[in-house]
């Protein structure tokens, strides 16, 4: 069913991309990697009250997209991520998972510092997996909100940092209830247009 859901979502997020595409000079395709490291935050609305110890963590995300604007600069982007964290120290470990969509706008000042806003929609699933006893999975709607700032940017490249929050809504599954997982993670990122 995730697996559906996320084919369904990209061929729409490509779809849309491809009708939306203006016939400018300042427009291109882009690819962009990022690496992350980050804190789950409980579930709930404990939020942000139990800031944890920093988790042995990491995670990657990959985005493709089309941006336009010259100075100032929309980007219409789809993508998957993947985050794995350590649960209250122990060895037990969480993985999230899933596809996105979204739209980022930066404000692109010279060829440096370009600061920007993002907000992604998604659907997701996330896996807690005990060193014992059964693994559990739920999958559900996402949210994600985040601030860049590009150390460079330009037009077939750009490097710089994020950090954003992340919000994933966990539907009723067997004997686990209905909940919600946060998370904040930040890390850099490398883009390559064409």
């Amino acid at each position: 069913m995730l697996h559906k859901t996320l084919v369904t979502l990209m061929a729409l997020v490509m779809g849309a991309l491809l009708l939306v595409v203006p016939s400018q000079a300042r427009a291109n395709f882009f690819f962009a990697g990022e690496l992350d490291r980050g804190a789950f935050q409980g579930k709930g609305d404990d939020f942000p009250n139990d800031w944890p110890e920093f988790p042995d963590d990491f995670g990657a995300k990959a985005r493709f997209g089309y941006a336009f604007g010259d100075v100032f600069r929309l980007s219409l982007e789809g993508g998957g991520w993947y985050l794995r964290s350590n649960t209250g120290g122990r060895s037990d470990h969480m993985e999230t998972y899933g596809g996105f969509a979204g739209a980022r706008f930066s404000y692109v000042y010279g060829k440096i510092l370009s600061p920007g806003i993002y907000a992604h929609i998604g659907y997701g699933e996330a896996a807690t997996l005990p060193s014992e006893g059964r693994a559990s999975y739920q999958h559900g709607p996402m949210l994600n909100l985040g601030a860049s700032l590009d150390l460079v940017s330009i037009k077939y490249f750009v490097l710089g940092a994020h950090i954003e929050w992340n919000a994933m809504h966990l539907g009723a599954r067997k004997d686990l209830t209905t909940d919600t997982l946060q998370w904040v993670n930040w890390g850099a990122h490398i883009g390559f247009g064409f």
